[in-house]
């Protein structure tokens, strides 16, 4: 296949850009450093085998929440963007001002990764809300599945001792057994 061809009509696209146009979680880049693997994440441009295995040393050590909170971040340097305008009265992104009736729980897993992120969003918006959380994951992720209306709260208090940082938790059974569907009993 020709370069023109893969690269459509621009022809001066690095892999990368190419890849962020075309919504590619990983791009075939440089070499790493460190283990030699060419596969790096679109986002952030590090090594997809290397940024696992750090994930990995950090859940066995237990340090996710020493390692987020030491982080210090200049405010001058953050993007602040405009929030949408509400559409018919609701929210045009995540739960807004909708009904506890009109929401829905969810669990979302990172696909070879460590953590779970309990959250809640507008129901059917699922779809959009991983598409917003698979930009800053390292890992791809995996709706295990839903509860209706916004049990988040309760289910943060549930889990906490699975905390690693804010919303997000380390995977375990008891958390996936609470979204997947019970079985029907027969009589």
């Amino acid at each position: 296949m020709s370069d023109e061809n893969v690269r459509g009509n621009n022809q001066f696209l690095s892999p990368r850009q190419y890849a962020k146009q075309n919504g590619y979680v990983a791009y075939p880049g440089k070499p790493c450093k460190n283990c030699g693997e060419t596969e790096r994440y679109t986002g952030s441009g590090s090594c997809v085998k290397c940024a696992k295995a750090e994930t990995k040393r950090r859940v066995e050590a237990g340090d996710f929440r020493k390692y987020y909170k030491s982080q210090r971040v200049d405010p001058s340097t953050l993007i602040y963007r405009k929030e949408p305008e509400p559409v018919n009265g609701w929210q045009a992104r995540g739960v807004g001002s909708s009904p506890a009736s009109e929401q829905e729980t969810y669990l979302v897993t990172q696909d070879g990764g460590p953590m779970c992120k309990i959250g809640v969003t507008a129901r059917g918006c699922i779809d959009d809300r991983v598409r917003r959380l698979r930009v800053g994951s390292l890992f791809p992720l995996i709706v295990v599945g839903t509860i209706p209306g916004n049990q988040e709260n309760e289910l943060h208090e549930k889990f906490a001792q699975y905390r690693a940082l804010g919303e997000w938790f380390i995977t375990n059974d008891a958390i996936v057994n609470e979204f997947k569907p019970s079985e029907p009993t027969t009589t």
